[in-house]
């Protein structure tokens, strides 16, 4: 399959992720990275947000948080972990790199595809890639039937992606794990929660094999 058949099949894909997100009434939350965000607030505690994307729950740590509604956030003072998933051994690992980014390329091999094992989860490790603009959220989409999400945190460059970390998005049956002869797409982007647009900065393909 040539770059721009792959191009045009991203788009496609996205446009069908995209097209049944409905508006609801929401808050104005501003992060101290300078995104503002328009959720649905559905819980908050000492600790951490929680917000409606698609029926589906994204959480933030409130050291995340500059303010909700205008209203200023004062997390908890020093001495609380750093948000955000470990990698842990023995878990297949997607390395975030030039080399499977899914782009069309003027020189150089084309983009490379990840092969990996049948499991029910793995370890997206972004450490030193440099993004053209600061992600907020992680898509893995398999085929039409299956869509889910992961708030990016600020700092955070390792995530594990198992049932306990993917939000099902709207319409998405649950988790079933990762299945030989599945296509999996992830993407590594911006999600603008007021317009609903979501520009990736990184995405790639990934075969499950035996």
């Amino acid at each position: 399959m040539s770059c721009q058949s792959r191009r045009a099949g991203m788009f496609l894909l996205m446009g069908l992720l995209f097209l049944s997100i409905s508006s609801v009434r929401a808050e104005t939350i501003i992060l101290k990275s300078g995104n503002s965000i328009e959720g649905k607030v559905l819980e908050k505690t000492d600790s951490d947000i929680k917000i409606e994307f698609q029926s589906a729950p994204l959480i933030y740590s409130l050291d995340e948080v500059e303010s909700i509604d205008g209203v200023k956030i004062v997390p908890p003072g020093p001495g609380r972990e750093a948000a955000g998933p470990a990698a842990e051994t023995g878990r297949p690992v997607i390395k975030v790199d030039y080399d499977h980014l899914m782009s069309e390329r003027r020189d150089g091999p084309p983009p490379q595809k990840y092969k990996l094992p049948e499991c029910d989860s793995f370890v997206i490790d972004a450490t030193g890639y440099s993004f053209d603009n600061p992600p907020n959220l992680i898509m893995v989409v398999v085929g039409k039937e299956y869509k889910y999400a992961i708030a990016w945190r600020p700092g955070v460059t390792i995530y594990t992606v198992s049932k306990d970390t993917l939000s099902s998005l709207k319409d998405s049956k649950p988790f079933p794990g990762f299945k030989v002869g599945q296509d999996v797409v992830i993407m590594i982007g911006n999600l603008n929660m007021s317009t609903k647009d979501f520009f990736p900065s990184w995405y790639c393909l990934v075969d499950i094999e035996k």
